[in-house]
């Protein structure tokens, strides 16, 4: 058994772009990434990273002039290890216009973090599709005050996922969540996260991941796809929750 886990993050731009992204490995390459983060955590003095902070120079940040340097230095420790990364995004334009029909719906859907948890499994399942049957892969989500509610969501999804999307709920494994500040995976899910989001929102919707800025363009070099639910998409989507709510009733 290869012990296969994926450490996921979320980021936002309010009324435009929601994001869900991370990395999954075997246990014994996290080993190694681990070891290499950890040992430029110290040379860099740090308790953790954390890429919002490290652009905006704030909390631990705050006055260094190292910023930058430090920022690719981490970029270039995912580029070295194998490490495989994915996101999903949702156009929040959308979403808000048709978020209190979804809610009622799909009463569990109380975010765009439904739909873009959705797709990112879905992109797990794909990714780890060549890896033997009784291959399980654990999730590791940052261990937030709605983190509680992202494991209910996680276990509820395995039996039920909308059909519209492809989750071989059969590899999915455990869900958690941890401190970011002892898991360097957590750290490089927020990384790719907050890059992510940024891309996206800047493109005004579209994902091409060999666009972008500097530090998009070495991080996307680990990433095979990404997936998005655009405006024109969210309607369809909307149309198959009403059928199934239908057909169940009759």
């Amino acid at each position: 058994m290869l012990e296969l886990t994926a450490y996921s993050d979320e980021s936002e731009t309010e009324h435009e772009v929601y994001c869900v992204a991370g990395y999954w490995a075997a246990t014994r390459d996290w080993e190694r990434f681990d070891w290499a983060w950890k040992q430029q955590l110290g040379r860099r003095h740090l308790n953790e990273f954390h890429a919002e902070h490290c652009e905006h120079g704030s909390d631990e940040y705050e006055g260094r002039e190292d910023r930058i340097e430090m920022r690719d230095e981490f970029v270039r420790i995912i580029n070295e290890h194998p490490i495989h990364g994915m996101f999903a995004v949702v156009d929040l334009r959308a979403w808000d216009t048709l978020a209190a029909e979804i809610k009622r719906l799909r009463p569990r859907a109380r975010s765009a973090f439904y739909i873009a948890f959705q797709m990112y499994l879905e992109a797990i399942s794909a990714q780890v599709d060549n890896f033997p049957l009784d291959e399980r892969l654990a999730l590791v989500f940052d261990n937030r005050p709605e983190s509680g509610k992202v494991i209910q969501l996680f276990n509820w999804l395995k039996e039920t996922p909308d059909p519209i999307f492809k989750i071989a709920a059969g590899r999915l494994g455990e869900v958690a969540s941890a401190c970011s500040e002892r898991h360097p995976g957590l750290q490089a899910a927020d990384l790719l996260a907050y890059e992510a989001r940024k891309y996206v929102a800047g493109a005004h919707w579209g994902i091409n991941p060999r666009r972008g800025s500097a530090v998009w363009g070495e991080l996307s070099r680990k990433l095979p796809d990404g997936r998005g639910i655009a405006a024109d998409a969210l309607p369809r989507l909307v149309q198959i929750m009403r059928d199934r709510v239908q057909g169940a009733s009759s």
